[in-house]
């Protein structure tokens, strides 16, 4: 769901795209860097993410997300806690 927040914000470019199972969201570069929705700390967590799986695949991701004990301890279909974000392996 924080995608469609992501896709929301005025500046951001993206395609929607099939995927095996679903349609999905690739967010394509841009010229343009002003983000005035986002703050420092914002765009900082977006660098961090980026600079991780920037270059991984959908199943790379997936797996990476399955590793985290917030994905292990929440029953499916479930929210997950944001307090499980302290433990994340991507810091």
């Amino acid at each position: 769901v924080a995608y469609e927040s992501i896709i929301d914000l005025n500046g951001i470019e993206y395609e929607e795209v099939e995927f095996e199972e679903n349609t999905g969201y690739r967010f394509v570069s841009s010229d343009n860097y002003d983000y005035p929705s986002l703050n420092a700390d914002d765009i900082s967590v977006l660098e961090t993410v980026i600079a991780r799986f920037g270059k991984s695949t959908k199943a790379e991701i997936v797996k990476a997300m399955h590793d985290e004990k917030a994905y292990i301890c929440t029953a499916k279909n479930d929210i997950i806690d944001f307090n499980y974000s302290l433990e994340l392996s991507v810091k």
